[in-house]
């Protein structure tokens, strides 16, 4: 499977399941060019949930779990190791500020903002809808929640929540049709301009605006 940001600045083709005998593992490598590859991770016993490359290139995330634990691990676009961080309640995916100074953890009902560097936890909050994606923009100390009712590509009772951690205040906007979910890669929140965003990776574009 390939993960890349939108100019190609950064590729990692990984496998998310490979048989290693005994056990089931991963792998990961970053493409420089045709015949210039570096694989950069590797793991025996947990197989890749997720990976993703933040917009400008310039990092990569991977979320990987065997069941029981699941591990977050974040990476330069060369594949240096920054960090990692373990888990042993289920993660559904990951993403990432992009200073990379910040990465917001979720899994069905719960969103987690750690410190990237130190892995303090900077806020959380819980879901009514199951968390389809969740991302933290400490421009505005606001986490954003994607959730709804999900089958393969379609959602149901799509929402929206905003949550500002210093003023510890939420605001929720149900949405009131299905959507889909056109590419799982390119799912994302983008930061407009203050306490505005936009969701891309859907049958049609989203924008949202917090007015706390």
């Amino acid at each position: 499977e390939l993960a890349a940001d939108a100019f190609g600045k950064t590729i990692v083709l990984y496998n998310p399941i490979i048989n290693y005998g005994e056990s089931i593992g991963s792998r990961a490598k970053i493409v420089f060019g045709e015949s210039d590859q570096h694989v950069f991770f590797r793991d025996e016993s947990s197989q890749i949930l997720q990976v993703k490359v933040s917009e400008s290139g310039s990092y990569i995330t991977l979320l990987t779990g065997d069941g029981s634990n699941y591990g977050v691990y974040i990476f330069d676009r060369f594949g240096n190791a920054l960090n990692q961080f373990s888990f042993d309640d289920e993660q559904k995916g990951v993403s990432i500020s992009e200073d990379a100074q910040f990465v917001t953890v979720y899994s069905g009902g719960r969103t987690q903002v750690l410190d990237a560097l130190s892995g303090e936890r900077v806020g959380s909050t819980s879901s009514r809808s199951p968390v389809i994606y969740s991302r933290y923009f400490e421009d505005d100390d606001v986490i954003l929640v994607f959730g709804g009712v999900q089958e393969g590509n379609r959602i149901d009772r799509p929402a929206m929540s905003a949550i500002h951690i210093g003023q510890r205040q939420i605001l929720r906007q149900e949405i009131n049709e299905s959507l889909s979910i056109y590419d799982f890669d390119r799912l994302d929140i983008t930061r407009l301009q203050s306490n505005n965003y936009r969701i891309d990776g859907l049958n049609r574009t989203l924008k949202v605006e917090a007015d706390f």
